[in-house]
């Protein structure tokens, strides 16, 4: 029992080791005094900016969450669940996995009548909702840059996982049934309650849609987030052009060849924001800059779950 530990353990800080070196590799190639001038020059106006889209973002994705779990006949508080989601994004950036978050929510926001199964199936629909809402975003800045003309690397690595992303997710709930026949008269009780909730909280074509439409909202901030960051270092990149370098971030940051994406997305906004003349010190610090915002909304998640408080309300008793 103690080998397999210790072989994660060891894993987990090779992967934090390339991460921080692939990161130092980029800063050493572009100068530290070329980086170091493009952050004096930086626009502390639109950081803020930036640093709002990401607390505005948080609220959206509480919005999207509550969506999912009403569907599975879950109830809660707003401030409960924004609490739950701030103290996720903490652990999302101290645990290696990036997904850290997602178990503490799951465990702490159901009640003691309530298995972990429908609310970790509400997590998987939150994040589906997420990922759809990026792929669409995607393919329709992929068709509108290529009616420009530009068919730069970037955009077409953007349509090609957007459409990737969302064949996936429909092969996915597609095989729900096939699962289902593999896990009987097998112990899959907790996936199999997870799959009943799935299937519960995408019943209402309604909620779906509701669900998808926070999720788009969502990336919408995301892709304003980083307008922002290229505004303040005094570059401008079309939108499309952004939207594209969003997707294709996001979805290298989630290859688990470093921990939480570390040095991967930096060197991945490198090679997408050269395509549109930026010179590799102003795409190190959009992504330096994203990484020091993330980590200050992850430490505000830190406070919260210090001090926050985190207890199911009670259940309301049923009327006679």
């Amino acid at each position: 029992m103690a080998e397999p530990k210790a072989k994660k353990t060891w894993s987990r800080l090779l992967r934090y080791a390339i991460g921080i070196a692939l990161l130092a590799l980029l800063i050493w190639r572009s100068g530290v005094g070329s980086l170091r001038h493009v952050v004096a020059s930086a626009d502390p106006a639109f950081v803020a900016i930036a640093f709002v889209m990401i607390l505005l973002g948080a609220v959206v994705s509480v919005f999207r969450w509550d969506v999912f779990l009403k569907e599975i006949g879950h109830v809660d508080t707003f401030g409960r669940l924004a609490r739950l989601y701030a103290a996720g994004l903490f652990f999302n950036s101290l645990l290696p996995t990036g997904i850290g978050g997602d178990v503490f929510k799951a465990v702490r926001v159901r009640r003691q009548d309530e298995t972990v199964g429908p609310m970790v199936a509400s997590l998987v629909l939150d994040r589906v909702a997420g990922f759809l809402g990026l792929a669409i975003l995607g393919v329709v800045a992929t068709l509108a840059r290529l009616a420009t003309g530009d068919h730069a690397p970037v955009v077409l690595a953007a349509g090609a996982v957007s459409l990737g992303a969302i064949a996936g997710v429909m092969l996915a709930f597609a095989a729900r049934g096939f699962v289902r026949r593999r896990l009987r008269g097998r112990r899959g009780g907790q996936i199999s309650r997870v799959l009943d909730a799935l299937d519960q909280g995408t019943k209402d074509w309604t909620a779906v849609v509701k669900g998808l439409g926070w999720g788009t909202t969502y990336q919408a901030i995301v892709v304003v987030f980083h307008l922002a960051l290229l505004r303040a270092i005094h570059v401008n990149v079309p939108l499309g052009a952004v939207v594209a370098v969003v997707v294709v971030v996001t979805f290298a940051s989630l290859v688990p060849f470093t921990i939480n994406g570390l040095g991967v997305r930096e060197a991945t906004y490198v090679w997408a924001l050269k395509q549109y003349a930026l010179t590799s010190q102003s795409a190190i610090v959009v992504g330096l800059l994203t990484l020091a915002l993330l980590l200050a909304a992850s430490a505000i998640g830190g406070v919260v779950y210090l001090v926050g408080r985190f207890d199911a309300p009670p259940v309301e008793p049923a009327e006679a």
